[in-house]
């Protein structure tokens, strides 16, 4: 059942992605806690979606559009077919995990770091390659 329920979120999303300019992907709760202050900054909310791995409960984000995919397989396949300007995420492995670019070539992906640690030691070597922008916490992370 939840294979069609992602089929059909999928669908829907594809009807009005061009509506947006943004996302923000939430793959799990740790990440919640992160991403939000991003979201508060955003000044054009209609312009924004939220895609999920999972049910947010948080109300900071009532005021946003929200898409949850149960499936790995068809996150991977609305990754790969997405027409939005700029994804933004805290989870590293772009290209190497589910999380893939889109064939269309014209998104910008943003790597939001959520922790003060050594990028370069708690993460593969080939994490941050993909993506076309890393937010850092702190300057020990930038110089890395």
């Amino acid at each position: 059942m939840s294979f069609l329920e992602d089929i059909k979120n999928f669908i829907h999303f594809k009807k009005i992605e061009k509506n947006y300019d943004r996302i923000f992907f939430f793959e799990n709760e740790f990440i919640e806690d992160h991403l939000i202050p991003y979201l508060s900054k955003n000044k054009n909310i209609k312009k924004t979606l939220i895609v999920s791995l999972y049910q947010i409960k948080n109300p900071k984000i009532n005021n946003f559009k929200l898409i949850k995919f149960k499936k790995l397989k068809i996150l991977e396949i609305f990754f790969l077919f997405l027409k939005i300007k700029n994804i933004y995420t805290s989870t590293p492995g772009l290209e190497n995990t589910s999380f893939r670019k889109s064939i269309f070539k014209q998104n910008r992906y943003i790597y939001i770091q959520h922790s003060p640690l050594s990028l370069t030691k708690i993460y593969d070597e080939k994490a941050f390659l993909a993506f076309d922008a890393v937010q850092t916490v702190n300057t020990f992370q930038y110089n890395e």
